[in-house]
């Protein structure tokens, strides 16, 4: 029996990386995931690969810096799975050369690294 059998867990950012260890380490503790990333085929590569492992797991499009692509993605994780259980907020834009971001850029890397764990809480528990 895993540490969280019969969970839902949904993974921004689940395509590569940190998210996709996050999505796999879930998937072999018994959860079942939703994944989402705005890389379509190493999304659906990492969810194949969870399924194929007994796991069960839907991929998902999701820029999470848009803000209806926040509502859509809670939606649909709501209509397919009931409720979300654990959220790993993984996505995020990360920025190597801080001085060579255009300041018209500053903005939306602060909101799409930092403010998005209040939009993807909100949108997945208080739906409207």
């Amino acid at each position: 029996m895993g540490r969280v059998d019969g969970k839902i867990a949904f993974v921004t950012g689940g395509a590569n990386g940190m998210g996709r260890s996050h999505a796999l380490l879930l998937a072999r503790e018994g959860a079942t995931l939703i994944v989402t990333d705005m890389d379509e085929k190493g999304g659906n590569a990492v969810v194949e690969e969870i399924n194929d492992h007994g796991g069960q797991a839907r991929f998902f499009r999701h820029d999470v810096s848009s803000v209806s692509d926040w509502e859509r993605i809670s939606q649909q994780a709501m209509s397919t799975f009931g409720r979300v259980d654990i959220l790993v907020n993984n996505a995020g834009i990360l920025v190597f050369l801080l001085c060579r971001i255009p300041r018209m850029k500053t903005s939306h890397v602060f909101s799409t690294s930092m403010l998005k764990a209040y939009s993807m809480a909100q949108n997945t528990y208080c739906p409207r």
